[in-house]
């Protein structure tokens, strides 16, 4: 995954983004916001591969359906088995940013304020 400013092209795979509210939001409440490069102080948005987006429902939604087949048919769960399922998540999203995202893919765009 390239980690770079969109906009100045520094690398910012180890860096802490500042989040800046828009125009006309509070700054201590703000809703809209945008993150703010710290080389250029450029305003970039952060964008998500739809892998990254499918794990995340996955992660949400299997861990629910496998507790309540395991309800259902009687079983007890064990602590061994809850640290199995939290091992095999962190796994899987270690597995899916190494081997399924390829490495060209812009984690940040320049920034585009979405008008509902």
């Amino acid at each position: 995954m390239d980690y770079s400013c969109p906009l100045c092209k520094a690398d910012l795979s180890h860096r802490r983004l500042k989040r800046v509210p828009l125009s006309g939001e509070s700054s201590w409440l703000a809703l809209r916001w945008h993150l703010e490069c710290p080389g250029c102080k450029g305003a970039i948005q952060s964008r998500q591969h739809q892998t990254e987006k499918a794990f995340v429902a996955a992660v949400l939604i299997l861990p629910l359906l496998l507790n309540s087949f395991a309800r259902v048919i009687g079983l007890k769960g064990s602590f061994v088995d809850f640290l199995a399922i939290v091992a095999l998540t962190v796994i899987g999203a270690f597995a899916v940013r190494t081997f399924v995202i390829s490495k060209d893919w812009e984690r940040y765009v320049p920034f585009r304020e979405n008008r509902l």
